[in-house]
């Protein structure tokens, strides 16, 4: 009786799974043909095996619609809709959730296309063409297609979301929706249905991308999705009369950085939004200093000397350090006191590009508050500003520079950019009437007549065997005579002379 008795047993129990297979099955096919009923399928056709429905395919206009049985492993087994013909490759688009598996692929260095939702980006993982991708995915459809892909299909004001597994490949949108067991199979499938038909028209390729990315910059609810849309529209469609369209309108964005962007892409016709976002102290210091950039030279030096009197009025240190380097550009009379005055700011990096602006005015009157600079600042700032003096600098400027070098010693870069500040200044002068002044290469800070014929110049000598490092030789002056004796005492009262100064003889003496 034992082995009659299993024989039975086994027999019941697997009579009573395959009712319940067979009731779930048949279950599922009715919910199958209501949903298919429901969203108005058309030309349906039916599959089965040993009467048992398998799958029903019909079409919802350009699209074709697909109800099948899915199993993955053992336990897991449901219905799977497959709607296909969304008109792009998978190459071109294609999204799913976020996980395990798109981490890892983003390790070994694969693209992913991020909208400026930061709520559907976290929750997205997308690829593809960004030109389709940012047309397709406008505000109701990141809504929507956000609930999908985090694994909820809404179904309805008040109805309880439909769990699912969600995504978008290859033209087609499929979701899988497990089933219970021993329950009824293919109970939310008509209410499900119709949602994913919402999302799968929504997702369907424009025929007119360049007109959709152009919609999306106007319309869309955040400001980094409506950036991110006109940036794609200006590089891939830089030519079409929707992006100019858009540009225009995007010049009048609420977003400060939107503004920017189109004004900059519209060139001359943008010239007036930059100037109102330059001279804007409510817009973000680093946009409006790139506003300023923008424009550079565009601007007049009254212009650019208002915004940089503002920034330093409102502690603005990037849009007055672009004022400063374009005022630097543009020069004019009024260009020295106004780059003499961001010279004393407390930003170094100021300082740096106001002390570089000074030298690239070319001007003069440039030299006084670059040797002020050097007595009230410190070596953070001086080699800009030794710099700008080699490049305005007389030979005034010669002593301010060995000064600086020597208060740090040690300091190789302090002592390159007070020697190479020198050279320029020498190469300047070279050739001068005379009286006037040139400079040797080198930091050995020694001074010599200059040779018979231009008498009355004078220059740093290279080092010689009559003349110790750093020894001070001094010139006669323009008239025959010997240089002030105030400058010679203060030259031999500051230790960085490196020496004494004597007067070498000429050469009828040496004679």
């Amino acid at each position: 009786m034992g082995p009659l008795m299993g024989i039975l047993t086994a027999g019941v129990v697997l009579s009573v799974v395959y009712l319940f297979a067979h009731v779930a099955a048949q279950s599922r096919g009715r919910a199958w043909r209501e949903a298919a009923n429901s969203v108005g399928l058309t030309d349906l056709v039916t599959s089965d095996f040993l009467g048992i429905e398998r799958g029903i395919t019909g079409r919802a206009g350009m699209l074709r619609v697909t109800l099948e049985r899915y199993q993955r492993g053992r336990d897991e087994r449901g219905t799977r809709i497959v709607i296909d013909g969304l008109g792009h490759p998978s190459y071109e688009f294609a999204l799913r959730k976020e996980g395990v598996g798109s981490a890892i692929e983003k390790a070994f260095g694969e693209r992913e296309i991020e909208l400026g939702d930061r709520a559907f980006d976290d929750r997205a993982y997308i690829h593809g063409s960004p030109r389709v991708v940012h047309a397709v995915l406008d505000g109701e459809t990141r809504r929507l297609v956000g609930e999908l892909i985090a694994g909820r299909i809404p179904t309805g004001p008040a109805g309880e979301p439909v769990k699912a597994r969600v995504a978008v490949s290859d033209g087609a949108l499929r979701a899988e929706i497990r089933e219970r067991p021993f329950q009824p199979g293919g109970r939310r499938i008509p209410e499900a249905l119709e949602t994913l038909l919402v999302a799968a028209r929504r997702l369907v390729l424009p025929d007119d991308i360049p007109g959709r990315l152009a919609e999306n910059v106007r319309t869309d609810p955040l400001a980094t999705v409506r950036l991110s849309n006109l940036l794609t529209l200006t590089r891939e469609y830089p030519d079409y009369e929707a992006t100019r369209i858009a540009l225009r309108a995007a010049g009048e964005d609420e977003d400060d950085e939107v503004r920017l962007r189109a004004a900059i892409a519209l060139g001359d016709e943008g010239h007036a939004v930059l100037r109102q976002i330059a001279a804007s102290t409510d817009v973000e210091d680093g946009r409006s200093a790139r506003a300023v950039s923008a424009l550079d030279v565009r601007l007049t030096g009254a212009e650019a000397r208002g915004v940089l009197e503002s920034s330093l009025a409102a502690g603005r240190p990037a849009t007055a350090r672009a004022a400063v380097q374009v005022l630097g550009r543009v020069g004019g009379g009024e260009a020295v006191p106004a780059l003499a005055a961001a010279l004393e700011a407390e930003d170094d990096r100021l300082v740096v590009t106001a002390a570089g602006a000074l030298g690239a005015t070319g001007d003069a009157a440039a030299e006084a508050p670059l040797i002020a600079a050097l007595d009230r600042d410190g070596p953070a700032v001086w080699p800009a500003i030794a710099e700008a003096l080699g490049r305005v600098g007389t030979a005034a400027a010669v002593v301010p520079l060995r000064t600086m070098a020597g208060r740090f010693p040690f300091d190789l870069g302090l002592r390159r950019a007070s020697r190479q500040a020198i050279a320029e200044i020498k190469s300047r002068l070279t050739g001068a009437t005379p009286g006037q002044l040139a400079l040797a290469d080198g930091d050995t800070g020694q001074l010599s007549l200059a040779e018979e014929g231009q008498e009355g110049q004078v220059s740093l000598a290279p080092e010689s065997e009559g003349a110790a490092e750093g020894e001070t030789q001094w010139p006669t002056d323009a008239q025959g005579g010997s240089l002030n004796e105030e400058a010679l005492e203060s030259t031999e009262g500051d230790d960085s002379s490196g020496g004494s100064a004597s007067r070498p003889p000429t050469p009828r003496e040496t004679d």
